[in-house]
């Protein structure tokens, strides 16, 4: 069973994510922002994380380049209302797997989890 963390500011965006991928059978954790996720990946083995741009305190590219350098087999996929190509470029140039724009649709994520880690 994999595990997946939702780091986002907002609250209502993590609780639907959150309620349809445990739906499909993923543990899902959630973080408010960049020092919660830190804490909740040095506690427990995560295989994904779901992480939005705009955020206090750090940026996703922020939370990014934490992951890739201290749990590079983690998969990140952004998911974000931030609609910059730059920023879609920058993310996925430094190991993002996947990019959306938000509002998501939970089955292109769940679509994109199975593939990511299968």
């Amino acid at each position: 069973m994999s595990t997946i963390l939702i780091v986002d500011d907002e609250e209502i965006i993590r609780r639907e994510l959150c309620e349809y991928l445990s739906l499909r059978g993923y543990v899902v954790r959630e973080a408010n922002g960049r020092d919660e996720a830190i804490a909740v990946m040095k506690t427990e083995p995560i295989h994904a994380a779901l992480i939005d741009y705009r955020m206090p305190g750090a940026n996703g590219i922020d939370v990014l380049a934490y992951i890739k350098k201290e749990f590079p087999a983690v998969k990140v996929i952004f998911v974000t209302g931030e609609a910059d190509n730059s920023v879609v470029e920058h993310a996925l140039t430094n190991g993002a797997a996947a990019f959306f724009i938000k509002p998501v649709d939970g089955s292109a994520i769940a679509d994109t989890l199975t593939t990511l880690l299968s």
